[in-house]
């Protein structure tokens, strides 16, 4: 298993815990653009601020 596996992974069972946007744990498989790849770690990073202040 190749690293981005790994990470695909971590994100889908972070998900699944409720710790990252749910969104990010059924990605399609497909190629993203590092725009893509940005906007989405930018609506993660969001995610998890929100869920944080509001514990």
């Amino acid at each position: 298993m190749n690293a981005d596996e790994v990470y695909r992974h971590i994100v889908v069972k972070l998900a699944r815990a409720g710790i990252v946007s749910p969104q990010l744990g059924k990605l399609p498989e497909q190629d993203y653009s590092e725009a893509e790849a940005e906007r989405l770690a930018e609506e993660a990073a969001d995610f998890i601020e929100a869920k944080a202040k509001h514990q």
